[in-house]
């Protein structure tokens, strides 16, 4: 069986790396609270600010909705790192692929 490659980005600053989702939130601004995802062999890490929470929660998964006030971004891994470290940390959330 072939393991799944996921592909790269181009970063303008770290070059060819790999990919997180944050939402807009996140890469915009500062001093939010957050919960995150790890990376998995299948989805890139992810992470999303407690307003974006809220609204997944309400919405129980993430819907157009949902999606809509993410307003999912693209950015390297490197690049995402330097995002997070504007923003609080709150919990870990184990996505669908992972073990409980």
């Amino acid at each position: 069986m072939e393991s799944q490659v996921r592909p790269k980005i181009q970063c303008p600053r770290h070059g060819a790396s790999d990919y997180s989702l944050v939402c807009r939130h996140l890469r915009l601004e500062s001093g939010l609270s957050y919960y995150a995802c790890k990376d998995t062999p299948h989805a890139p890490a992810q992470a999303w600010c407690a307003l974006c929470d809220e609204v997944l929660c309400a919405e129980q998964g993430w819907t157009e909705r949902a999606c809509g006030v993410a307003d999912w971004q693209i950015i390297c891994a490197e690049c995402c790192s330097a995002s997070l470290a504007r923003h609080t940390f709150l919990a870990w959330s184990v996505g669908t692929d992972e073990p409980q």
